[in-house]
């Protein structure tokens, strides 16, 4: 039987508001990911609920979430990420949320867009891992959507203590913190890149980060961490620190996030909440469970969660008891480096017994619901996911400069008074697939929709993706731009979502040399772009001169439309060439 979906209706937590500061070039990865994946996904979506309401919110949900996991521990497919991570990652993105209400509608559009993705995932055969793991992430978005309804927060922290105050409670949760060796790492690693804020490497890749985080701050680090640890430990500090909206590497350049100034006092709602997340996320990349295979790890692991748990129940283990007669002696002596780790950090409290501070048992309970974590293999997490970059599915990196004839086109959006335009520098060796992409991103259009290239306006040889849904003569990605436009005066059309019908006029107005700057690039252009489903043009300038009118009976509806899509009202003559030069530099 078809299933029925209430379509959620979206307001300003929805996850493009929450990760609009951070820019990645694994972003491109993603929607290329999902763009293939959309018409199957939409198939299935209205045979499962019988329409497709909230299709479209859920793959930009997806799309976001997928786009912060990348940028975190790298992406190799659309279709195989680690499942507890993503509900880590969705349970983060919703505590960033200031207001409870926001909190619990983006929990709902996160968690309801995640179960349908892996429920369409596991049906089509596109899981290749174990369902079980489906399952788990689906436990944990409940949980996540459960926890924002109603379940324990930072006020719940010291509930057994009913008498206290806020402030009193406050207080005592900042104590915690401050006596964390951890907290004083993060706070350590954040005032690094406040004093330095022009330090840059050449990739989104953390890795130089982190090297260079460890030379630096190696007085903060615990001295009982040592050797490859170290790495690994200041590598979960930085994806603990980004966790908690503090910092991001945006473009290779270490950024300070909107909970900086906060987290750097540790008071009041966002200082306290950024450090709680800190700690959150160290004791979820510490508990990881080990990649397969594995036999020592899992029982490591085992041991250590095992002892972890105890303390929460308050039955901690005792540090000197007999080692176990089923453990052998290597995998006693690595459980117990580990727990020492969490000591020298800070997650566990040193003494006779394995006692873990309040604010961790809390930490440990709300990580239960949802199964304890993420499964990185922590090993590898800056390894050869961090090389995603060279490993590109669809478009490889250059290696050098491109040398080669540059193409200087003017895309001229149809049907606009005052004209709509950019002006942008194409290599010529790229494919009209990448032509899609460089429009898109010159329009700031988010790839939801079918599109399709002609050599004329309504005849001519057509272009498009090679898809059943689409009936095109020639493969978008098989057509060289160079074959199509080749010298000045040169004209191509291009049409974007048939049912809003955006119509792009492409002309050659130049063929110039390389100058071994980045390409592509925008030169140009003139006002802002109009939103995606806005009704085209016409429903676009009508929208415009309603959101002008406050007198205008449809005023409030077109309000809270353009506050679910764009968050603010947009300038007509706005434009900066900068803002179209960061999305290419994030697809190219």
């Amino acid at each position: 039987m078809a299933k029925k979906k209430k379509k959620p209706q979206r307001k300003q937590g929805h996850p493009a508001k929450v990760n609009a500061n951070v820019m990645s070039l694994a972003h491109a990865k993603v929607k290329r990911g999902l763009d293939a994946l959309t018409p199957d996904y939409v198939r299935w979506y209205e045979q499962t609920y019988q329409g497709t309401g909230a299709v479209e919110m859920d793959l930009m949900a997806v799309r976001d979430s997928l786009s912060f996991y990348a940028d975190l521990v790298g992406l190799d497919s659309v279709t195989d990420f680690d499942p507890q991570a993503i509900v880590a990652i969705v349970h983060g993105l919703v505590e960033r949320e200031e207001h409870r209400e926001d909190q619990k509608h983006l929990g709902m559009i996160l968690s309801e867009a995640w179960i349908s993705y892996s429920l369409f995932l596991e049906e089509s055969g596109l899981w290749k891992h174990h369902a079980r793991e489906l399952e788990m992430l689906r436990e944990g978005l409940h949980s996540t959507q459960f926890s924002f309804n109603g379940g324990p927060g930072i006020g719940g922290i010291f509930e057994e203590e009913a008498e206290l105050s806020t402030e009193e409670r406050e207080a005592a949760a900042k104590a915690q913190f401050d006596a964390m060796p951890v907290v004083a790492l993060g706070h350590a690693m954040a005032a690094w890149v406040a004093q330095s804020p022009e330090r840059r490497w050449d990739s989104n890749d953390p890795q130089p980060f982190i090297q260079s985080a460890m030379q630096e701050l190696e007085a903060s680090i615990p001295s009982g961490i040592t050797g490859e640890r170290r790495e690994i430990i200041m590598g979960y500090v930085f994806m603990s620190l980004v966790m908690a909206g503090v910092l991001s590497l945006d473009f290779g350049q270490p950024q300070l996030m909107e909970n900086a100034e906060g987290f750097a006092t540790a008071e009041g709602d966002v200082g306290l909440g950024a450090t709680y997340l800190l700690v959150r996320s160290m004791v979820q990349l510490l508990i990881a469970t080990p990649e397969e295979g594995n036999e020592e790890a899992d029982e490591v692991w085992d041991l250590t969660l095992g002892w972890l748990t105890a303390a929460q129940d308050g039955e901690p283990h005792l540090v000197a008891e007999d080692r176990y007669p089923d453990r052998s002696e290597e995998v006693w002596a690595k459980a117990h480096a580990r727990m020492r780790e969490m000591i020298d950090l800070g997650i566990v409290e040193s003494g006779d017994y394995y006692t873990v501070p309040p604010m961790v048992q809390t930490i440990l309970a709300d990580l239960e619901d949802e199964d304890l974590g993420p499964e990185d293999n922590e090993e590898s997490l800056y390894g050869d996911a961090a090389d995603w970059e060279e490993e590109e599915l669809f478009r490889p990196a250059r290696t050098e400069p491109y040398t080669g004839k540059v193409l200087q086109l003017k895309l001229g959006l149809r049907d606009t008074k005052p004209p709509i335009w950019r002006r942008v520098l194409v290599p010529m060796d790229l494919h009209l697939g990448d032509l899609h992409d460089i429009i898109q991103a010159a329009f700031d259009w988010d790839n939801t929709h079918l599109h399709i290239f002609r050599t004329g306006l309504y005849d001519g040889t057509s272009y498009g993706a090679d898809i059943p849904e689409l009936e095109v003569d020639v493969d978008e990605t098989a057509a060289l731009v160079s074959e199509v436009l080749k010298a000045e005066k040169d004209r191509l059309e291009y049409s974007y979502d048939f049912g809003d019908d955006w119509r792009v006029r492409i002309d050659v107005e130049k063929v110039l040399d390389a100058d071994g700057e980045f390409l592509p690039r925008c030169i140009g252009g003139r006002r802002f772009s109009p939103l995606e489903n806005s009704g085209g043009t016409e429903g676009w300038d009508a929208k415009m001169d309603i959101i002008r009118d406050a007198g205008h009976p449809e005023h409030e509806e077109v309000q809270e439309w353009l506050a679910d899509t764009y968050f603010e009202i947009p300038d007509p003559a706005e434009f900066t060439i900068e803002s179209v030069n960061e999305r290419l530099m994030a697809e190219f």
